[in-house]
């Protein structure tokens, strides 16, 4: 026999237009981090015939505006040889013009600027999702929220 449990929404949610919503138990975990300039819009949506109010948070700035890229480590693999070429990347526009010339550059490194070091949360062009710190994950789970699932960046160093 299956139970008719109504399950509430998660607490932060996904949207499809990169981007997530935040219930109000989700904002105790925003206002106990450091957040990039942002803006948070109020944002009303029905789940199971019931309304529901969340905030949609908004980034001014993404995780690219916050490398140094002249001192991230950037390498591209040589043909078909297990060898690293070290590249120089001086900006986030000469990342993409790279990234287009050489097709396979990898990060080995990275370096955030000063105003980078003490932001819990980001959100990257580059990895296509929001990139926290280890500070954001531990109050996550210390306020059970639900909604989030965490993977390693286990080619990236962020100092």
């Amino acid at each position: 026999m299956f139970s008719e449990e109504i399950r509430k929404p998660k607490d932060i949610m996904q949207l499809i237009v990169m981007g997530y919503v935040f219930n109000e138990r989700a904002m105790n975990l925003l206002n106990a981090i450091n957040l990039p300039e942002h803006s948070l819009y109020p944002l009303q949506y029905i789940h199971k015939k019931n309304w529901y109010e969340t905030n949609y948070l908004v980034m001014k700035k993404r995780l690219e505006d916050y490398i140094d890229y002249q001192k991230t480590t950037y390498v591209y693999k040589k043909n078909k040889e297990d060898s690293y070429i070290p590249i120089p990347i001086v900006d986030h526009a000469d990342y993409l013009e790279k990234v287009k010339q050489i097709k396979y550059v990898e990060c080995r490194e990275l370096i955030l600027t000063d105003d980078g070091y003490n932001i819990d949360l980001f959100y990257s062009f580059i990895f296509c999702d929001f990139i926290c710190t280890e500070k954001f994950r531990k109050i996550y789970h210390d306020l059970k929220l639900s909604g989030l699932t965490f993977s390693e960046i286990s080619k990236f160093m962020i100092y």
